[in-house]
């Protein structure tokens, strides 16, 4: 199957599981896919939960977005790291100032140096701490959509889920 024709539909859970929000994304040919963000970790932040709630939807559509650019024709264009990285700073990116302020400033710390901190445990452990770093070592950077090129390109090596399967 060609999955650059495939169609891309994206659904965002709304309802509340155990302090959990359940995400569901459909995704072509890929099937469902889907993650539970975890509100304790909205709350310790104090940021608005509309916003947070917004931002998760733009969190999917740079997925899709993202996977339109790659090259499917290799077996695993990018890591699934690499796809999270992008996710996750533009959804943080996403935010409105204040609440983003807010975001970063329950996870304080310098911009990572390298990608190292962009791991399967990083993401699994604290997933705003992952999106925090991956928003921070992002903006640092001084030619943004040079990195975005490089990564769609699979020029920029992240950690695999692969890795520790």
């Amino acid at each position: 199957m060609n999955h650059e024709k495939c169609g891309t539909n994206i659904g965002l859970g709304d309802h509340l599981i155990q302090g959990y929000i359940r995400t569901v994304v459909f995704k072509g040919a890929h099937g469902l896919e889907g993650g539970d963000l975890d509100l304790t970790e909205i709350v310790r932040a104090k940021v608005d939960f509309d916003a947070v709630y917004g931002s998760i939807f733009v969190h999917e559509v740079v997925h899709a977005a993202f996977w339109k650019q790659l090259d499917h024709s290799k077996r695993e264009p990018v890591s699934a790291m690499a796809t999270e990285y992008v996710a996750y700073a533009l959804q943080i990116l996403s935010l409105p100032e204040v609440d983003r302020e807010s975001l970063l400033a329950a996870f304080p710390r310098k911009p990572p140096t390298d990608l190292a901190p962009f791991n399967y445990f990083a993401l699994q452990i604290s997933p705003l701490r992952f999106a925090t770093n991956a928003y921070t070592h992002f903006m640092s950077l001084d030619d943004r959509c040079q990195f975005l090129r490089e990564i769609i390109s699979g020029g920029v090596e992240f950690d695999d889920w692969d890795q520790y399967e």
